[in-house]
């Protein structure tokens, strides 16, 4: 059973909170609106779910170039509160994401995992 509440936090933030009754997991993301003023011409440094540490600048004209073991490029997007990316090669990947201040973590659009967590650092500094 999940259960959704939506409400407006401080800042302007708005937030929802997913709750998964059966799982008894908790986890919270924010609305596209506020991923795209907070990343849109930003980076966004820190690690993958599996440790290891990525760098990520999200051009606001919807380009994505990124450097974690290999440097790639690509296009990213909000549709319907999901953050998309499309790389060469690739299929769609959607995530939710959770802004808080200058931190952001990325969760899995299916279960709620953490797929990627950061600080949102002003401009281009992973070129």
């Amino acid at each position: 059973m999940n259960i959704a509440l939506t409400a407006v936090a401080g800042l302007g933030l708005a937030l929802t909170v997913t709750t998964n009754a059966a799982a008894g997991t908790k986890w919270s993301y924010n609305d596209g609106d506020t991923v795209v003023r907070a990343i849109s011409g930003n980076s966004v440094i820190g690690q993958l779910s599996d440790g290891s540490s990525y760098c990520e600048y999200h051009d606001p004209n919807s380009a994505v170039f990124g450097r974690d073991f290999e440097v790639y490029a690509g296009n990213w997007g909000v549709r319907n509160n999901y953050i998309c990316y499309w790389y060469p090669g690739a299929g769609e990947d959607c995530q939710r994401a959770r802004v808080q201040g200058n931190r952001v973590t990325f969760l899995d659009a299916s279960n709620g995992w953490m797929v990627a967590q950061g600080t949102i650092v002003q401009g281009n500094v992973c070129s």
